[in-house]
C-alpha cells in the first residue's frame, strides 16, 4: 500500500470574504501608514534643522527612520 497525496489546485488567499469589514480594515491600514509617514517624517525634518543633532548617532537614527519609511511603504501598502 502507498502512501501519497494527490494536489490538484494551490490557493493563495489571504483575505477571503470579509464582507462590509474591509473598509474598516482599508481605513485602519491607511491610518495606521500614514501615521507611521507622518512620525517618521517629522523626526527627521526635527533632526535636520536642529542644529545641535548634526552628530553620529543622530545621523544613525535619522537612517533609521529613512529605512523604516521605505520598510513601511513596501510591506504596509
Amino acid at each position: 500500500m502507498e502512501n501519497s497525496t494527490e494536489i490538484v489546485s494551490f490557493v493563495l488567499a489571504m483575505y477571503g470574504n470579509m464582507g462590509h469589514l474591509k473598509y474598516l480594515y482599508f481605513t485602519l491600514a491607511l491610518l495606521f501608514y500614514v501615521s507611521v509617514i507622518l512620525a517618521n517624517t517629522v523626526v527627521i525634518i526635527i533632526i535636520y534643522m536642529n542644529r545641535n543633532l548634526h552628530e553620529p548617532m543622530y545621523l544613525f537614527l535619522c537612517s533609521l527612520f529613512v529605512n523604516e519609511i521605505y520598510g513601511s511603504t513596501s510591506m504596509l501598502p
